[in-house]
């Protein structure tokens, strides 16, 4: 089972409050009554993975600082799943405001707002912040179990969003914007098949059936054409011809057999497509060879 994001995010302004955190969610712990917990929670099933496998745990003392951490996880591919912020840091932003700046860089992060004060209702938290379900409130002093249980299920609820995010994207149909698009099929019923699916999804159509007539249209509009969409049992080698017109030229290949790429394409194994298409498959693929 693939490993769920266990990256944490502590921005307190005390530093002996970092090293609380530090010992509870990274050190390796034989706490019997966090074990009785996560046995009670996991029906029995557990064997100590929650409270031994650890966290990765970044500390900042202002909320300045904690945005920029965010940012660079951001950048590196490894975003953060859970942040504790405290309320009260001087001199600089306090925990809304940091919470804010947070949000604006990645909304995914699950939050939990840590104070030792009443300066804030819950009316204000929310008031500021929205009504959302990715933020919660836990009080100072806090016990190691209460920490270790709230950083536990909001890192399996950022990598449950995560996972129904990527099975949304999956099926998301992506529109052009216009671009020409040539397309080669010597099957009259699959060329008018994929003319019509290019032109709903806001694409020109140059539709050609034979090798000949494809490099005749490219040669009469090669200023015009941002990508060739061609069926190999049709035109094979006219992925070749228009390589050595215009080395530049975006391919994609569609065939009933990828076997059958091999050989045509200079990133082949990035671009075939099986036939019959998938809308969103063929949609998502085209954007990506435009804009890449």
């Amino acid at each position: 089972m693939e490993e769920i994001n266990r990256r944490v995010l502590v921005i307190d302004d005390m530093q002996d409050i970092h090293a609380d955190y530090l010992r509870v969610l990274v050190e390796t712990t034989e706490s019997s009554a966090v074990d009785a917990l996560a046995s009670d929670i996991l029906d029995g099933g557990y064997e100590g993975a929650v409270s031994k496998a650890g966290f990765d745990v970044d500390c900042a003392s202002q909320g300045q600082k904690g945005v920029e951490l965010v940012e660079k996880a951001l950048a590196e591919g490894r975003p953060y799943a859970v942040a504790f912020v405290d309320v009260r840091m001087p001199p600089g932003w306090n925990g809304i405001e940091t919470i804010r700046h947070i949000w604006q860089v990645d909304p995914d992060i699950q939050i939990t707002i840590v104070t030792a004060y009443s300066d804030y209702s819950w009316g204000d938290i929310t008031r500021d912040l929205g009504d959302t379900d990715q933020l919660q409130l836990l009080k100072k002093p806090f016990e190691s179990i209460e920490l270790l249980s709230i950083a536990t299920s909001l890192s399996r609820k950022w990598d449950l969003m995560h996972r129904m995010k990527l099975i949304e994207q999956e099926f998301t149909i992506m529109d052009g914007h216009g671009e020409m698009i040539l397309l080669l099929d010597g099957k009259g019923s699959d060329r008018a098949v994929g003319e019509g699916v290019l032109e709903s999804l806001g694409y020109k159509v140059l539709a050609a059936s034979d090798e000949q007539e494809a490099v005749a249209l490219f040669n009469a509009n090669r200023d015009l054409v941002d990508l060739a969409l061609i069926d190999l049992n049709s035109g094979g080698d006219a992925v070749k011809r228009l390589q050595e017109l215009a080395p530049e030229l975006k391919v994609i290949l569609c065939d009933h057999d990828p076997g059958n790429h091999l050989g045509y394409a200079k990133r082949a194994e990035e671009s075939i497509i099986v036939k019959p298409f998938r809308m969103n498959i063929l949609s998502q693929r085209l954007r990506h060879e435009l804009e890449t």
